[in-house]
């Protein structure tokens, strides 16, 4: 029922004060209800000060009194004008630490959501008589990606707008058991359209290679394919249009999410999405950390020393971390990237094609003719040059899978040992900088940051440039060329 993030959002704007009511005040024995705070000073009243208690429930028909401490809640500018107004002797404004000790505000927002076919849809606040049946105060409208903050009694509600709302928990079960009531015109009219829940935001991106691409919003139905909403927009450094129905999303969009936690935490394992803003989990139990360092420690040693190939040593390694405990099958499954496992895996096939049909040879003697009279160096520069131009349309996995065979081709052409110039086109392939496609952290940072494809162009190159000049530096001193041995 809680709106954490959505709270944060509007205490940036919303602030809180103690008045006190003055002396010959033409308020004094006027009803709250009758005063009109909100039109008068822009502010509504949460409570009363009387008698050394607080009231803060069935406030409309209290008249006020000379002396009275009356908490108001409005925006931040319109309570600092508080204390310009002779109607009051004071004017105090209250921090967020005073708040929760005296009022319990923390305590008292809850959000309700308007359904999209509910009868309170074009309705105006002060006709849905919230405020008059369950004493509700409405403190922000969350709309299509947007918050107003105080609306006005003449606010027309929409369809699927979410309302943040100041009230009892009392009312609220109220409200939820009217669900299941045939509701009183007289009373309360259309009220049991409403549906409450526990809501929260996130930030999410469109993986690189996910299925939702070009795919409108009305078609995807987040709230029945997901259980969430789609709220907002983000794309090339600003919001989209508040009509989202008929928006098709795009690689690089920023999404704005909507939903209970639970169903939210969910998208996190789901390959069509990248998470921007990761929701909470439950702190790791680190009590077998040593283990599982241990472990890992022994699976890089055995590979480094010799003792087994890194394939085994993984598999071995991975097994023990089950066996001991330091994760589950769940984990470990939930852990492995399967749409790089079968990316890889449908691409292997292609590779051994190169090789047994000749392509790999044909292609690795163009690069030979082209190069291969000015001497290996060249050749490698080539290649890599190639590696990172492909770089900007085929994934980084598949791209080495295709140039294994083009290298290990070339290479023994020129009689020598292919480690240093397979080392130079995977240095290509990771440093991949020059498209959003080639990498998903290129992807994760193109909705947020409003970047164009034309953005990583632009600075891609030249640091892809960079990066092949720092290569073809330190790959002679670290992997020197070597002959076949004969």
């Amino acid at each position: 029922r809680e709106a954490p993030v959505l709270k944060s959002m509007v205490a940036a704007k919303i602030a809180y004060a103690e008045v006190e009511l003055a002396e010959g005040s033409p308020l004094v024995s006027e009803l709250i209800r009758h005063a009109a705070f909100r039109t008068r000073f822009n502010v509504s009243v949460v409570g009363v000060w009387r008698k050394n208690a607080y009231r803060l429930t069935n406030l409309a028909y209290v008249p006020l009194r000379a002396g009275d401490r009356i908490l108001v809640q409005g925006e931040t500018e319109a309570v600092a004008e508080l204390e310009k107004f002779a109607d009051f002797s004071s004017a105090q404004p209250l921090t967020d630490e005073e708040l929760r000790e005296q009022y319990s505000t923390d305590e008292r927002l809850f959000v309700v959501r308007l359904p999209k076919h509910s009868e309170l849809a074009a309705a105006t606040l002060a006709k849905s008589r919230l405020a008059d049946v369950f004493d509700f105060r409405v403190v922000a409208i969350f709309r299509d990606g947007k918050l107003t903050v105080m609306p006005r009694g003449d606010e027309v509600l929409e369809g699927g707008d979410l309302l943040l709302i100041e009230g009892q928990h009392e009312d609220l079960d109220v409200l939820r058991g009217l669900q299941e009531l045939d509701i009183d015109t007289k009373v309360s009219p259309h009220l049991g359209a409403l549906e409450s829940e526990r809501l929260t935001l996130m930030d999410a991106t469109l993986d690189p290679r996910s299925s939702l691409a070009g795919k409108t919003v009305g078609e995807l139905n987040f709230r029945e394919r997901y259980g969430i909403e789609l709220a907002g927009i983000w794309r090339e450094g600003g919001p989209v249009g508040a009509d989202l129905a008929d928006e098709r999303l795009q690689i690089g969009d920023a999404l704005l999410l909507l939903g209970p936690h639970e169903r939210l935490q969910l998208l996190s394992d789901d390959p069509d999405f990248l998470i921007l803003t990761p929701l909470g989990r439950e702190p790791p139990d680190t009590r077998r950390a040593p283990l599982a360092a241990a472990i890992m420690l022994a699976v890089v040693l055995s590979v480094m020393a010799g003792y087994a190939p890194i394939a085994v040593a993984a598999v071995v390694g991975c097994t023990i971390m089950v066996l001991t405990g330091c994760l589950n099958m769940e984990q470990a499954y939930r852990a492995i990237d399967w749409r790089a496992i079968f990316l890889i895996a449908g691409m292997l096939p292609l590779g051994t094609a190169m090789q047994d049909t000749g392509a790999a040879a044909y292609l690795a003697g163009q690069v030979m003719d082209l190069l291969g009279n000015a001497g290996p160096w060249p050749v490698i520069m080539g290649l890599y040059v190639l590696t990172a131009m492909a770089t900007m349309v085929i994934p980084t996995a598949a791209l080495v899978v295709l140039m294994s065979p083009i290298v290990l081709s070339a290479m023994a052409d020129m009689g020598l040992q292919p480690e240093t110039a397979m080392m130079a086109i995977a240095m290509a392939a990771s440093a991949s900088f020059a498209s959003p496609i080639s990498h998903p952290a290129n992807i994760l940072v193109m909705g947020p940051g409003g970047y164009r494809f034309i953005d990583y162009i632009k600075v891609g190159i030249p640091l892809t440039v960079v990066v092949f000049i720092t290569v073809m530096v330190l790959l002679p001193m670290l992997w020197p060329l070597a002959p076949v041995p004969g």
